[in-house]
Parts: C-alpha cells; structure tokens; sequence
C-alpha cells in the first residue's frame, strides 16, 4: 500500500482531460509570448490531498486556500489548474493575476477570481454534483467528453 504524501503537487497535464490540457497549454504560451513565465503550478489533485487542503486554515495550521472538500473540486477530475511563475526555478505569486488571465479567458477557461486568482478551469456548464456523479458512474473519460461538448 502506498501510504499519502500531502504534500505531493502534481503538475503533469497528462492527467487532465485532453481537451483541457490543450487550451491550458496554449494560454500558457500565450502568457509567456506577453512576458509572464507562467507555469502550471498544480493540476490534477487526489481527494486525499484535496481534504488535506482543505483543512488548512480550519483544523489545520495555515491559511484558508480552498473552498471545496475531496471530490468538490474539479481539480479532482483534471479539469482544474492552478498556474504561477516560475522565476529562475523559484515559484512566484508576485504579479497582477489579471494580467495573465485573459490568455485563459480567451481559451474559455473560467477563472475563480478573487478567491482563487490563479486557478482556471473547464467545467462546460456541468454542475459540479453531476461531474461527481458522472465520474464517479461512468468514469472520467464520459465526464471529459460531456465537459468538451458542453453538456448540462
């Protein structure tokens, strides 16, 4: 059994939706042709470590940076992204997250602003109790292609 690693951030856009990964890559492009050296700082989460997130700032030490639980995040269905700069190998928020969200809007992306200024994600209308359940039944492949197409 492979025990948890809280603190394991996946970055690998392989475990996104391929749809998904597409746009993100080309508004990265995008940012980094404006000047911004935007990368994508987490992409598909566990529901083990979104709990552990979600914990921070409530029964855990630290600030409040989510709002959603395990499997109330679309980070859990790789549909979500978090994006930084990555500086000379260092991770930076030091910058107006507007600047480097119309690349993403342009992608049709939705964007979490102001709570979560460097989140993007694609949910196609798809309330996230049916992209659960639809997960959850009938795999994220399903999930992925309804989001593509938009259904509600």
């Amino acid at each position: 059994m492979t025990k948890f690693d809280p603190l394991k951030i996946s970055r690998d856009l392989d475990l996104c939706a391929p749809y998904f990964k597409q746009l993100v890559e080309k508004a990265i492009a995008d940012c980094n042709a404006l000047g911004y050296q935007v990368r994508v700082f987490e992409a598909f989460r566990t529901e083990e470590r979104q709990d552990w997130l979600y914990a921070q700032g409530r029964t855990r030490e630290g600030k409040i940076v989510t709002k959603a639980r395990g499997g109330w995040s679309w980070h859990n269905y790789g549909l979500a992204q978090d994006v930084a700069q990555l500086i000379n190998g260092v991770w930076s928020w030091d910058f107006d997250p507007a600047k480097i969200s119309q690349p993403f809007l342009d992608q049709g992306l939705e964007w979490l602003y102001p709570y979560e200024s460097c989140h993007f994600q694609m949910t196609g209308g798809i309330p996230i109790e049916i992209a659960r359940e639809t997960a959850r039944k009938f795999g994220l492949p399903k999930l992925w292609a309804d989001v593509e197409n938009g259904k509600k």
